[in-house]
């Protein structure tokens, strides 16, 4: 019987020519890439990629040239490396920017993007008149015609009573636009809450700083019976909006 003799087990070349070319191709590479971010690192920080052109969007109160310089960005500046979240703390510290967004097109365009606050009011403490808007922050002097004033005793008094300046201007905010034109001046800190004077002498008063929309609802309803009936009032109470009341001129 014939018998088969197996071949002998081939050796594997593990000289040290072949380990060396083995471990150094992937050291190779990976210096490769190192050298190549590197370069692309470096590239980022030229003035390749110098901001070159800021746009401003949303801006009604505020000029570029004054959000820009809010925003602390300049033509200095890296695009890839700008810091657009320090950029927007900024932007809203300014009180008349509610929201801002910050971004980068690249390679060298930033757009800034600002929603401002409206004034809906004019604070009246006896030391100057401050704009006041629809969220109770103060925008600072001025006073655009045919805006209502808010009258407001000193903060230390304020702070003891119930409702606020920003409670006062979130009750204007409810009313429709034509209501809020008609109204004249807006009482804080009184013992009955907040009371609305209307410039035909009528006194509103609104009560507690709650349920604003619903109030401002009964509000529109109350003056719309008084047109109709030509009833002549004096007071409107809706401080409990479930059951408003008048006082009638006698």
């Amino acid at each position: 019987m014939a018998s088969s003799i197996a071949s002998p087990t081939e050796r594997l070349d593990v000289g040290p020519a072949s380990l060396l070319a083995r471990v150094s191709r992937p050291l190779a590479v990976a210096a490769a890439a190192v050298v190549l971010a590197t370069a692309v690192f470096a590239l980022t920080r030229t003035g390749l990629f110098r901001v070159r052109a800021i746009e401003v969007e949303g801006a009604v109160h505020l000029s570029r040239p004054e959000i820009v310089r809010q925003s602390g960005i300049s033509r200095h500046d890296n695009a890839i490396w700008l810091d657009e979240t320090a950029a927007i703390e900024r932007l809203v510290r300014s009180p008349w920017i509610a929201r801002a967004e910050v971004r980068v097109d690249l390679p060298w365009t930033v757009t800034v993007t600002v929603t401002e606050r409206s004034p809906i009011a004019v604070l009246n403490r006896g030391s100057g008149e401050m704009l006041v808007a629809t969220d109770g922050a103060i925008l600072g002097a001025g006073r655009p015609a045919g805006l209502p004033v808010i009258e407001a005793p000193p903060t230390w008094i304020a702070a003891s009573r119930g409702a606020s300046i920003a409670d006062a201007a979130r009750a204007l905010d409810a009313l429709t636009p034509e209501l809020r034109g008609m109204v004249r001046r807006v009482i804080v800190g009184g013992p009955g809450g907040l009371e609305l004077l209307w410039e035909d002498g009528i006194r509103v008063s609104f009560g507690p700083a709650r349920s604003y929309a619903e109030k401002a609802r009964v509000l529109a309803d109350v003056l719309a019976w008084i047109d109709r009936s030509g009833q002549e009032v004096r007071v409107i109470d809706v401080s409990a909006p479930s059951a408003p009341a008048v006082v009638p001129v006698t």
